[in-house]
């Protein structure tokens, strides 16, 4: 059992957005929509250049399919192909809409109720509608297929927590759209055979006891530790038998079931001391990353942009990047310290603040010296990315990256392809 006193105690910067409404971007003038994320997942155009498609029209069938379609986010003309090298999915290959103002259809209820349909609709529902689950970029008819066919868990939790200083899109959905996540989280039990439900926060006590206003108290469960990164989520008796599902897959379920619609919008935070106002901001898939930006007041002084938060964001310059789905949070910061990079010391600070029980100054001192095959029994594998070693390092090395990359290296070991096997000298 890892020590539950590891991590580094955590100083949050949500600042106003989470009490703030949120605010709506639907006059974006155009969006970027991948049918193609590099060769993993395609999707062949079922719209020509210079046509016309609705707000939820469709835009690709997937090749795959077991895969998902891909849908405007907007009511506007397809202008084109544009390639795009993401630094969180790679190379894309995107179809270019340009709005047009047009009056936009209401929503309206399909007539049957999201209770009355069956676990196998509720995740064909998902499938149609296109849903990725923004924890961990997850198609989420594949995720509750998955835990409905294999090794169903004990209890499903809607993961709100939100540990890093900056991100509150989480939050903020609850707080607005609690009951519509909550009938969410239901229906993707039911669809995968899981008995139990919880909404997991972490937050102040008094909001906590202000958002179980709106449900039963049984349907929130609280983390009161404050240190980063947060672990033993689990409640009493369902530790290590626990799924984990974002709060806005849980909402985009609800209105696939409910509505019918597709996954066309997403939620982020947009913070830091370079912008006039953080806000929480609902935006169409697809908006470049400049138009979020620009609704929160980004000013001229701008030294980092982050896709993510604090400690485990992606820095980024182009600001024409698209806002996809899995992206909750963008960071600018005016004048974030330019540490010089030293030689590690041995201090061990790392290691002791490390949750998942590792030696991370040691993992990378291995993989840069290239001695991979010491690698395998330091267990890099087991690194989750929180970035508190890097954090704490006196020294200011990127430990964290260097202990991922030595995780994907075949668990710890870099194997050489040396050709034909059958040749021999």
């Amino acid at each position: 059992m890892k020590d539950a006193k590891r991590g580094i105690p955590m100083i949050l910067e949500k600042g106003s957005a989470p009490n703030r409404p949120i605010k709506v971007l639907s006059d974006v003038p155009r969006v970027y929509l991948p049918l193609a994320y590099g060769e993993e997942r395609r999707c062949r155009p079922v719209v020509a250049d210079y046509d016309t498609v609705m707000r939820g029209g469709l835009l690709g069938q997937p090749q795959d399919a077991e895969d998902i379609a891909l849908y405007s986010t907007v009511t506007g003309v397809v202008a084109g192909m544009r390639h795009i090298n993401h630094p969180l999915y790679g190379q894309l290959t995107c179809s270019v809409v340009d709005r047009i103002l047009s009056e936009e259809t209401q929503e309206e209820p399909i007539p049957q109720m999201p209770d009355d349909l069956s676990p196998a609709e509720l995740i064909a529902a998902a499938k149609q509608a296109g849903i990725v689950d923004e924890l961990d970029g997850v198609q989420l008819h594949a995720k509750l297929q998955s835990w409905a066919d294999f090794d169903t868990p004990l209890c499903l939790l809607a993961d709100a927590i939100e540990p890093e200083p900056y991100q509150s899109s989480a939050y903020a959905v609850l707080k607005y759209y609690g009951r519509q996540v909550l009938i969410g989280l239901r229906l993707a039990a039911k669809a995968a055979g899981i008995p139990m439900t919880r909404i997991l926060l972490q937050t102040a006590y008094t909001r906590i006891r202000k958002m179980a206003m709106q449900f039963d108290p049984n349907d929130i469960h609280g983390i009161r530790r404050r240190r980063y990164p947060v672990f033993n989520k689990e409640p009493a008796g369902t530790e290590g038998r626990c799924g984990f599902i974002g709060v806005q897959a849980c909402l985009a379920l609800y209105r696939a079931a409910a509505f019918g619609t597709p996954h066309t919008d997403g939620f982020i935070t947009v913070a830091g001391d370079a912008l006039e106002t953080s806000h929480n901001l609902q935006v169409p898939f697809g908006t470049p990353i400049e138009e979020a930006l620009t609704a929160c007041g980004i000013g001229k002084n701008v030294s980092l942009l982050l896709i993510g938060d604090a400690l485990t964001g992606v820095e980024f310059t182009d600001r024409s990047l698209p806002i996809l789905p899995g992206m909750t949070c963008l960071v600018a910061l005016r004048d974030p310290i330019n540490y010089r990079v030293r030689s590690c010391i041995g201090c061990g600070q790392c290691a002791a603040v490390c949750h998942k029980g590792l030696l991370p100054y040691e993992i990378s001192k291995r993989f840069e010296n290239m001695q991979y095959e010491r690698l395998a029994m330091l267990e890099p594998e087991d690194c989750d990315g929180c970035g508190v070693c890097t954090a704490v390092c006196p020294a200011h090395r990127p430990i964290a990256q260097a202990v991922l990359q030595a995780g994907d290296s075949a668990g710890g070991t870099i194997f050489v392809d040396w050709g034909d096997d059958a040749w021999n000298p």
